[in-house]
C-alpha cells in the first residue's frame, strides 16, 4: 500500500501508513537502509484516559492523513466519539538536521477536565537482521532513549508543554520468541523502566497531561539521527530539550515555500485546485531525491511481503520520468544532481544498469546474461535511452 504520506530531506525519509505511523524509516540515504521492523509492525501510539487504553487507528478512532499544501508536513487527525477525544498530530522531517519530529495536540472535547497518557513506541532495526542493536535509557537533564548500533544512533524523547521529558519508559526485545514488544507492556496503562536490552530491541515512552474542559495541550516528540557517532544524536538532542521543535517547523515550512516558489510563476493557467494538486506532486518527488543524486522509484516497503524485494531503488528509466515535469517547472539542480550520480555509476562502455542503490551500489535485477546459450548484456535498453533523452530535457 502507498504511504498516504512521506517526509524527507535528502537523507532520511520517514513513511506513515495508512494510520498515520511510522511505518518506513530511512537513513543516511534515501531509500536504502530501512531501520523500521517494517515488515512487523508500525511505531504505534497509545492514549490511557483513567486506566482504559486505547492504540490510535484502532476500533473506534476515525483516521485523516494528509499533506500541507504548501509544506511537506504531514498533518494526521484521530477522532474518538466514545471518549470525546481528538488528537492531531503534525509530523515532519527537519530540513537541515536529521530529525524526526512529531507535535501531539491532545483535544478534550468533554465539559470535564481529564488526566491522560500518552505512549510513544518506536522499533528501530539499524543492523541489516535486527540483531546486535542495543537500546538504553540515558539518565540526563533531560532524559532519552538511545538506540544505536556501531557508529548509528538515534536519540528519541519528548517534551509536554511543562517542559518534562517522558513520564516513564520500557526498553526490551522484540520479535524474539515469546516477547512481543515493549508496546504490549503500555497496554495496562504502565511501563516497567527496563533501561537496557540488546539483540533485537525496541522502547516506548510515555507523558501525562492534564487538559480542562473543551481545552487542549501538547506533547513535542523526536528522533534524533547520526551515523558519525551516538555524541552526534545526543548532542542534537540536548539542543532539541532546550529549545523546542518550533524552529525546526518554520525553517522547514519555509523551505518548502521557497522551493515550491521556483515553479509557481509556471502555474498561473491552473486552478487554485490544480496548483495543489501540482504542489503536492512535486513535494513527493523531491521527498524520494537523495541529496547525492539518487532518485528513489518507491519508499513502501510493503511490497516485500509479496515479492520479496523492494521497489526502493534508482531506476533511470522511472528517475527520468520523474525528473522531466521537475525540470519543465524550472527545478533543475535536481536533474544536475541526478547527472553526477549518472556519472559515478554508468559502466565504462556507456549504458546504465536496470537499477541501483541510492549511494550507487547495483541493485538486484532478474536479467540473466545469457540467452538461449548465449552471452548477452542484462540490461534494459530503456534505462539507458531515457537518460539520454533527459539530458536534452536539461539542455
Amino acid at each position: 500500500m502507498a504511504r498516504p504520506i512521506v517526509l524527507s530531506n535528502g537523507r532520511m525519509l520517514v513513511g506513515l501508513n495508512e494510520k498515520g505511523l511510522v511505518q518506513d524509516f530511512y537513513f543516511p540515504f534515501v531509500g536504502q537502509s530501512n531501520m523500521t521492523n517494517a515488515r512487523q509492525v508500525e511505531h504505534k501510539i497509545g492514549i490511557s484516559l483513567n486506566g482504559n487504553f486505547t492504540w490510535l487507528g484502532e476500533d473506534g478512532w476515525e483516521v485523516e492523513c494528509s499533506i500541507q499544501e504548501d509544506s511537506l508536513i504531514g498533518i494526521t487527525s484521530y477522532k474518538n466519539k466514545s471518549i470525546n477525544v481528538e488528537l492531531r498530530i503534525i509530523s515532519f522531517v527537519d530540513i537541515y538536521d536529521d530529525v524526526f519530529c512529531r507535535k501531539v495536540e491532545v483535544i478534550n472535547q468533554s465539559n470535564q477536565g481529564i488526566k491522560a497518557k500518552v505512549f510513544f513506541h518506536q522499533v528501530f532495526q539499524i543492523s541489516a537482521n535486527g540483531r546486535a542493536d542495543t537500546a538504553m535509557y540515558v539518565p540526563s537533564k533531560h532524559p532519552y532513549i538511545l538506540c544505536y548500533r556501531g557508529n548509528t544512533a538515534l536519540a528519541v524523547s519528548l517534551k509536554n508543554s511543562e517542559g518534562n521529558a517522558f513520564y516513564d519508559y520500557a526498553v526490551g526485545v522484540y520479535d524474539l520468541k515469546n516477547h512481543q514488544g515493549t508496546y504490549k507492556d503500555a497496554e495496562d496503562s504502565e511501563l516497567s523502566n527496563n533501561a537496557v536490552e540488546h539483540g533485537s530491541v525496541d522502547s516506548t515512552v510515555s507523558s501525562d497531561v492534564t487538559i480542562g474542559p473543551n481545552s487542549n495541550d501538547f506533547i513535542d516528540y523526536w528522533v534524533c539521527l547520526s551515523n558519525k557517532n551516538y555524541h552526534f544524536a545526543s548532542k542534537l538532542h540536548r539542543v532539541i530539550a532546550s529549545t523546542g521543535i518550533d524552529e525546526m517547523y518554520k525553517r522547514t515550512v519555509n523551505y518548502w515555500k521557497s522551493w515550491l516558489n521556483i515553479s509557481n510563476p509556471r502555474l498561473t493557467n491552473y486552478s487554485s485546485d490544480e496548483k495543489k494538486r501540482i504542489n503536492l506532486s512535486l513535494m513527493v518527488v523531491k521527498a524520494h531525491i537523495d541529496e547525492r543524486g539518487g532518485v528513489l522509484a518507491s519508499s513502501d516497503s510493503s511490497i516485500f511481503n509479496y515479492g520479496k524485494d523492494y521497489y526502493s531503488y534508482v531506476w533511470p528509466r522511472d528517475a527520468a520520468h520523474s525528473l522531466i515535469p521537475l525540470i519543465r517547472l524550472g527545478h533543475t539542480s535536481e536533474a544536475m544532481e541526478y547527472f553526477k550520480f549518472v556519472e559515478r555509476t554508468m559502466h565504462p562502455k556507456g549504458y546504465m544498469h536496470q537499477k541501483y542503490q541510492s549511494d550507487g551500489g547495483l541493485g538486484s535485477t532478474w536479467h540473466p546474461m545469457v540467452q538461449n546459450g548465449k552471452p548477452e548484456l542484462n540490461i534494459q535498453e530503456d534505462e539507458t535511452a531515457s537518460t539520454v533523452l533527459l539530458f536534452f530535457e536539461l539542455a
